[in-house]
């Protein structure tokens, strides 16, 4: 695959709603582009980890997933409650440090960005050129990410803060499902 194809598959890839796409919407609208985009800063370094660890073959190892959806589960219902029980909305550029780490454990602990990245983006990597192929799926995400964060910044201007806490609301039921969804998945893949 050329670079270019690799670079769109990320976008792609970085544009199926999940966990990491609300935590970008939510951060955006609620503490700025710059929040929003340095969460996928995150994503994109969790990317490379996620990425090396499925070209070596990471996926074979049962209990890692288990473990995986326990944990990325119940991060993802605590970042939901901590969303969900927000009652006003700081829009400045607060706490930036946190929204790349965030953006990072969040991918790094998430099921669904692990079975995409080992199924879909670990198919899109050569074996002459691992690193590059690595980059441009990664920048990709960034890209998207970024591009998203800005569009929202733009749009937020039309948006109420009532309007924001509702969307931060919802941001953080549609976690808190993640992640129930996900300690689920954990206890069932334990007893089957």
């Amino acid at each position: 695959m050329s670079i270019i194809t690799n670079i769109i598959l990320g976008a792609t890839l970085a544009a199926i709603p999940g966990p990491i796409f609300v935590e970008v919407v939510r951060r955006t609208l609620t503490k700025g582009f710059l929040s929003g985009a340095l969460v996928g800063l995150g994503e994109f370094f969790a990317t490379f980890v996620i990425l090396s660890a499925a070209y070596l073959g990471v996926e074979r190892m049962g209990t890692f997933s288990v473990l995986l959806f326990f944990i990325g589960g119940v991060i993802l219902i605590f970042l939901g409650y901590k969303a969900f029980k927000k009652k006003e909305i700081i829009s400045s550029e607060q706490s930036q440090k946190s929204s790349i780490l965030t953006g990072f454990i969040l991918a790094l602990s998430s099921p669904l960005a692990w079975t995409t990245w080992i199924s879909i983006g670990a198919a899109s990597i050569t074996n002459e050129k691992v690193i590059e192929s690595m980059v441009a799926l990664a920048v990709g995400v960034i890209l998207f990410f970024t591009i998203l964060a800005g569009i929202l910044t733009l749009s937020k201007k039309n948006i109420t803060p009532k309007v924001l806490i509702t969307i931060s609301r919802t941001c953080g039921i549609l976690l808190i499902g993640y992640g129930v969804y996900f300690v689920g998945k954990g206890i069932h893949s334990i007893y089957s």
